[in-house]
């Protein structure tokens, strides 16, 4: 692969070219010419103590500009300059609900993954965390439109197989509680 050619860059991503494709990095170095740092990070936030019952997931339903429409998601967001995925997790899952994280489940890896590979070198590090408080809007930056909502199994369920619009994190973690959350304990 030839090294990339920006094409333009704006506030938080530059377009580039390489070999005839163009992708998008937020990275001001791709991830091509070795900059393999974490851009985002998303949390998997459970209230209540593994295997009581009472455990809910905290789930988000934000205005997204690109599509038009609100989206169901888990609460996420981007690793500052000089901050851990650690740090980035406890601030963004504040900033976004309200709530704090107690600690960081044993399923959580800080190994990233990629976002959507065939349009941007985004790695992002899904973490899992035991999470407490009440949900609130009070810190949420101006420009953002969020709902907070605390799902327990069945409202796990019934969004899972909903035709409402959700991104593929989410998607794929309702599926696995659904399928697994209640025989296994994890709810």
């Amino acid at each position: 692969m030839n090294k990339p050619r920006i094409l333009c860059r704006a506030k938080f991503v530059g377009l580039y070219e390489s070999d005839g494709w163009e992708f998008v990095s937020r990275k001001k170095v791709p991830l091509v010419e070795g900059n393999d740092r974490p851009d985002a990070v998303v949390i998997v936030g459970l209230t209540g103590k593994e295997g009581h019952g009472d455990r809910k997931l905290v789930v988000i339903n934000q205005l997204r500009k690109p599509v038009g429409f609100h989206l169901w998601e888990l609460p996420a967001g981007l690793v500052d300059d000089g901050e851990t995925p650690e740090a980035t997790a406890v601030r963004e899952f504040h900033e976004e609900t309200g709530m704090t994280i107690k600690r960081f489940t044993k399923h959580t890896s800080w190994h990233p993954s990629f976002s959507s590979p065939g349009l941007t070198d985004e790695l992002a590090c899904i973490c899992y965390a035991d999470v407490e408080g009440t949900p609130s809007r009070d810190n949420q930056e101006e420009e953002e439109d969020i709902e907070i909502h605390l799902l327990n199994y069945r409202q796990i369920c019934d969004l899972a197989y909903s035709d409402e619009p959700k991104d593929a994190r989410l998607a794929l973690t309702l599926d696995m509680f659904s399928r697994l959350g209640e025989r296994d304990g994890l709810l």
